[in-house]
């Protein structure tokens, strides 16, 4: 496979890989997501309904319009934003 090689033990069994990041930016940038997203895995998470309303109350209003345009909540008559209970 060009531009990725590998290093390997005595035994010739795969130790590590050096990757070309010109040709495989893609692919490394997955496996950084990846790495990211396992290193975080026990922290305490926040349901997103919590997250949206705790945006709307913010007085924030180019957060609710996000959130409307993203089709994550209601627009409801007069431009209230309309979320789930939290």
């Amino acid at each position: 496979m060009t531009g990725i090689q590998f290093i390997t033990d005595e035994a010739g069994r795969k130790t590590a890989a050096v990757i070309d990041l010109k040709k495989y930016r893609a692919l490394w940038e997955d496996i950084e997501d990846v790495l990211f997203s396992r290193s975080r895995r026990y922290e305490r998470r926040i349901p997103i309904a919590k997250v949206k309303a705790d945006l709307i109350k913010s007085k924030a209003p180019w957060l609710a319009t996000m959130l409307w345009l993203l089709g994550l909540t209601e627009l409801k008559p007069g431009g209230r934003v309309e979320t789930e209970q939290v």
